[in-house]
């Protein structure tokens, strides 16, 4: 009797709890973002370490490329891994570091945020089985998300020497039309090396202006290493293949200064960032530097090199209004410089319109851009 009673309300209960878990609503299963990405492996990098900067774990890294378990972990510098994640780690760029007195390796790799090991390998191999000495150069892989420092605070260079450059260079039309009347060639000195010398030609205020500017950078750097000038014009301008420009002797191809100063083509990876932001400032600085064409991928390590040395955001803007992306300059820079106040048959280049003005000799890039 009593069992018969209570079944009706058990059924009941049984009944309701099973409705109320069924008409709860019920947390979705987070989204994954994850992708297949790559990463090429560079100098001095673990597998461990690849696998924490990109937050995975090694037995998944090992997974995706089973070559890493069969070598032990073992990685090769250009070797590139396959890889699950849901965004790309910090960008890093190398830079260089000149040691102190009292510097040690320990004492280094703790101020600069890495380890010893790492900082022995690839390119400072050859100092890592002796104490450090002061002024010795380092180059040190690092975080270019956050603030690192400036390698030339402290340090300058002789004054540049004086040269004899000729008169009577004239400019005359377009960059990408004109002309070049009684070419001046650059002068043979050691501040720049000229890849061919008789592509290297430009109008007499420009070639100054080249002059002048590399010169203020070497001296407030003390950079040292090999600084190679690509191209200007021919002696008498005009086409000028493959170049689009380069016609009217006033555009100059420069490699990005190297951090084993060499002088050859460099990968980003190679790339000196705080001298060539200094070989930059220092074109811009003559006031008579219309525009600096560099990919726009290499915009960002400029920036933070910029940031590094003190640059003030006046000083930053120049990235994206004075050097702006095109494509095909990630080795080199482009720099074009303004018609001297003497070349009256000097012109802007006539496809740079924007809301009816005209790049010209004297026309700030503000108002272009």
């Amino acid at each position: 009797m009593i069992i018969s009673t209570l079944l009706p309300s058990l059924a009941s209960l049984l009944l309701g709890s099973w409705l109320a878990v069924a008409t709860t609503p019920q947390p979705r299963p987070a989204k994954t973002t994850a992708a297949w990405m790559t990463h090429k492996v560079e100098r001095g990098e673990t597998a461990e370490a690849i696998a924490s900067r990109w937050g995975v774990s090694l037995e998944d890294l090992e997974a995706w490329n089973p070559w890493l378990a069969r070598d032990k972990g073992a990685v090769r510098p250009g070797r590139v891994l396959q890889l699950r994640a849901s965004k790309r780690p910090s960008l890093r760029m190398r830079a260089k570091y000149y040691t102190a007195r009292d510097d040690t390796w320990a004492s280094v790799a703790a101020r600069l945020g890495t380890t010893v090991t790492v900082l022995k390998a690839g390119p400072n191999r050859e100092h890592a089985s002796q104490p450090l000495r002061a002024g010795l150069s380092l180059i040190v892989l690092r975080d270019a998300s956050k603030t690192g420092w400036d390698p030339y605070a402290n340090r300058r260079g002789d004054a540049p020497p004086q040269l004899d450059i000729e008169f009577g260079g004239l400019s005359d039309g377009r960059p990408n039309g004109g002309k070049l009347v009684n070419g001046v060639q650059l002068p043979d000195t050691d501040l720049y090396d000229l890849w061919k010398p008789e592509q290297c030609y430009g109008s007499t205020h420009a070639v100054q202006t080249v002059v002048a500017a590399i010169g203020s950078f070497r001296e407030e750097t003390g950079w040292e290493g090999r600084l190679t000038i690509g191209s200007m014009s021919r002696e008498g301008g005009g086409h000028f293949p493959p170049h689009k420009s380069h016609r009217s002797g006033r555009d100059v191809d420069i490699r990005l200064p190297r951090l084993d100063g060499s002088g050859t083509h460099p990968r980003h990876d190679e790339v000196d960032w705080h001298a060539t932001w200094a070989l930059i400032s220092s074109f811009i600085a003559t006031d008579e530097t219309e525009v600096i064409f560099l990919s726009r991928r290499l915009h960002p390590l400029l920036r933070r090199a910029g940031q590094d040395m003190g640059a003030t955001p006046a000083e930053l803007a120049a990235i994206g209004t004075v050097v702006v992306h095109s494509k095909g300059h990630h080795a080199h820079m482009h720099v074009r410089l303004r018609c001297g106040l003497d070349e009256t048959d000097c012109r802007g280049v006539s496809t740079r319109r924007k809301r009816g003005i005209k790049v010209s000799r004297r026309t700030p890039m503000s108002r272009v851009r």
